[in-house]
C-alpha cells in the first residue's frame, strides 16, 4: 500500500505435462485445464519463500511501482543458482478473475471488489485529510453496489442521477 509494499503470498506456475517436442508455452498450454496456479506454503520451503517476498518488494521499489497506486504482478523463474530472477513487473495486478474462474488468483479474491477497494485505501494513504465521513458514506455505497446483480446496480445508479444509459 502507497510507498510500502506488501507482497502477496508466491504462486507456482502449473502446466500440463507434455513432451520434449511441445515444451513452448503456447496460449493453448497456458490457458488449458490442467495448467494454473497454485500458492506456494510457506512451510515447505521457507527460505525460498522469504527470498520470492524480497525479491518481489526490491522489484517493487526499483521500478517505482508505488507511483500507480495499484501495485504490480512480479514474474519471477528460479535460476539453476536457487536465485529469484524477476523477468516482467506488469504495473497493474493481472488477476482480479471471478471466484472460480480457471485464471483466479487465490490470493487475491473478491473480483472486482478488490480492485477498487486497493485504489480506495491507497488515495487515503496519499490524501489523509480527505477521509471525510461524505467519502466513508461513499464507499459504503459503492460496497453495497457491488454486492448487487448488474440490472439491480443500473437502476440504483439511474434512480439516483447518475446520468448511466443502458448498454
Amino acid at each position: 500500500m502507497e510507498d510500502s509494499p506488501v507482497p502477496l503470498i508466491p504462486q507456482r506456475a502449473k502446466y500440463k505435462q507434455v513432451g520434449d517436442a511441445a515444451r513452448i508455452l503456447t496460449l493453448e498450454l497456458k490457458f488449458d485445464a490442467e495448467s494454473g496456479y497454485e500458492l506456494l506454503k510457506e512451510e515447505e520451503n521457507p527460505a525460498l519463500w522469504k527470498h520470492l517476498q524480497e525479491t518481489a518488494v526490491e522489484a517493487f521499489r526499483s521500478k517505482k511501482m508505488y507511483t500507480n497506486f495499484m501495485g504490480c504482478d512480479i514474474d519471477m523463474r528460479i535460476g539453476q543458482d536457487g536465485r529469484a530472477y524477476g523477468i516482467e513487473v506488469d504495473p497493474l495486478p493481472v488477476f482480479f478473475y471471478p471466484t472460480g474462474s480457471q485464471l483466479e488468483d487465490t490470493d487475491v479474491t473478491y473480483g472486482f471488489r478488490a480492485v477498487v477497494n486497493t485504489l480506495i485505501t491507497n488515495y487515503f494513504l496519499k490524501h489523509p485529510s480527505d477521509r471525510e465521513p461524505r467519502f466513508i458514506d461513499l464507499a459504503s455505497i459503492f460496497d453495497q453496489l457491488l454486492t448487487l446483480s448488474n440490472s439491480t446496480r443500473f437502476q440504483r445508479l439511474t434512480s439516483w442521477g447518475c446520468g448511466m444509459t443502458s448498454s
